[in-house]
């Protein structure tokens, strides 16, 4: 038995052609008197579908299909064939890469320049932050803040980390005057990406 992809190719996708769709044909050959009864393969261990067989019955046969690859990484295909006397197996490998923009994070609250105002002898003003950080591919892996450049990622829990859209709130109160600024970073496989935004008490 032979397969195809070629042993050791490379494919390379762009995140919105994922779920990729990779051909395989498999290529078996025996004697007249002992033709090919039948032929399988496999993906990583997992079966895969044949779409359409010829040959089966002869000396030649072969399997055509296509494999779906929802992630980039190295593969394996085994494809064996088989006749009344045994069977033969060839492997091939081959590996996906999938390119992609860097993820974008933008600062919800507050907008660049909000005004907040504290009353001396009242209540602390409280300040809401909330950022959203997006992901093309493969989800948001980290996303972090700081406030005049103080690192506040320890203040909140972000949700949706590994997922295509990630977001951090936090709340803090203030009882002097002055600017301040709000910095967030995030990343994920493909990059990383910084925004701020300026508020004033």
């Amino acid at each position: 038995s032979t397969a195809t992809a070629a042993d050791e190719s490379i494919f390379t996708y762009t995140a919105r052609q994922m779920p990729a769709r990779i051909p395989v044909t498999i290529n078996a050959g025996a004697t007249s008197t002992h033709p090919i009864t039948s032929i399988v393969a496999d993906l990583n261990g997992g079966s895969v579908t044949r779409d359409s067989f010829t040959g089966l019955g002869t000396a030649t046969a072969s399997a055509s299909g296509n494999l779906t690859v929802t992630t980039p990484g190295q593969y394996s295909v085994t494809a064996k064939s088989f006749n009344q006397v045994g069977d033969a197996a060839d492997v091939n490998q081959f590996k996906v890469n999938v390119t992609a923009p860097p993820p974008t994070v933008t600062i919800n609250t507050p907008a660049p320049g909000t005004l907040y105002t504290y009353r001396m002898g009242g209540a602390a003003v409280a300040v809401p932050f909330k950022f959203t950080a997006n992901s093309s591919f493969g989800g948001v892996r980290t996303l972090t803040a700081k406030i005049d450049n103080v690192d506040v990622t320890n203040q909140f829990s972000p949700t949706g980390l590994g997922t295509l859209t990630a977001t951090g709130t936090i709340n803090l109160s203030y009882t002097t005057a002055g600017t301040h600024t709000l910095q967030v970073t995030t990343t994920d496989d493909y990059g990383t990406a910084t925004t701020d935004s300026n508020f004033t008490v």
